[in-house]
């Protein structure tokens, strides 16, 4: 399991996941659960830190507010969880955000999506729960389960060593960033640039335009986007100098990369290109 949460907290795209991964493997929230948190009941949804209570004495997550009924109810936070739950919120992460794209990768990277049945998390989290607590009525609380239905489908024999290591993993914080897969190809480019074909520097262009509109729209100033900015800088004064350079690519290759499951600019493609430009410094 730390694999998995050090996989989504050092995801090359931002750590995003690791609220969904860390939730849905350490308090036995369903998944769909995770994301259904902060949803109100008049269809209005927030980031789903208000259905999570960390400053409490005994931090919980509440689950199915907005659905009320024997539904609803309180799923303990762990101290592991509280950790990475408290980093992600001062991150301003979204608690309930999730992309299909970003976990099958996450899950890839990690080397478990051969061995993930429909929910590996949940069965993972009552086993290890039960071998270190040996109460049945607590697990069956967080879990929403009957004590039947724990033992028949999730709670497996698991050692309590095990279980002492599930629950006292601690996360590498100061770790780096994964690199993408076309990390290194840009790299290379980026050093030969005025050497390198058209194709070549067009293809250059968008894959620095997905990263760049992803930076834009979530406004973020650090060192490494700097660098990213500094880059689409200098491949668009060269598309520019070549007579290249055609704004409808950049709207293509945000909604190639960002993709349908995440918000995106409600702006026509030759708008976005102009705030992109703002935020560059170009003129």
């Amino acid at each position: 399991m730390w694999t998995l949460l050090q996989t989504a907290l050092t995801d090359a795209e931002g750590p995003e996941m690791l609220p969904f991964f860390a939730i849905a493997s350490l308090s036995g929230v369903r998944p769909d659960e995770v994301t259904d948190l902060g949803t109100k009941t008049d269809g209005t949804k927030s980031d789903g830190w208000d259905d999570i209570y960390l400053d409490e004495d005994h931090p919980v997550i509440e689950v199915n507010k907005a659905k009320g009924g024997r539904s609803r109810r309180n799923a303990d936070v762990c101290d592991p969880l509280k950790r990475i739950l408290s980093w992600c919120k001062a991150k301003k992460l979204a608690a309930n955000f999730f992309s299909k794209r970003k976990f099958d990768r996450i899950r890839q990277n990690a080397g478990v999506r051969q061995l993930w049945e429909n929910d590996i998390l949940r069965p993972g989290y009552a086993s290890y729960s039960y071998a270190l607590s040996k109460d049945e009525k607590t697990l069956s609380a967080n879990m929403g389960n009957s004590p039947r239905v724990l033992f028949e489908h999730y709670i497996r024999t698991v050692r309590r060593a095990e279980a002492v290591a599930y629950f006292g993993l601690a996360l590498h914080w100061s770790a780096p960033r994964q690199r993408s897969m076309t990390g290194g190809r840009i790299d290379k480019w980026l050093v030969k640039l005025p050497e390198l074909p058209d194709d070549k520097l067009r293809l250059l262009h968008l894959r620095l335009a997905g990263v760049f509109a992803r930076l834009c729209r979530k406004k973020v100033t650090d060192a490494d986007a700097a660098e990213v900015r500094t880059n689409y800088q200098a491949v668009r004064a060269e598309l520019r100098k070549r007579g290249l350079l055609k704004k409808r690519a950049v709207r293509m290759e945000w909604n190639r990369t960002v993709g349908a499951d995440e918000p995106v600019f409600e702006k026509p493609h030759h708008e976005l290109a102009e705030l992109m430009d703002d935020a560059a410094g170009e003129n």
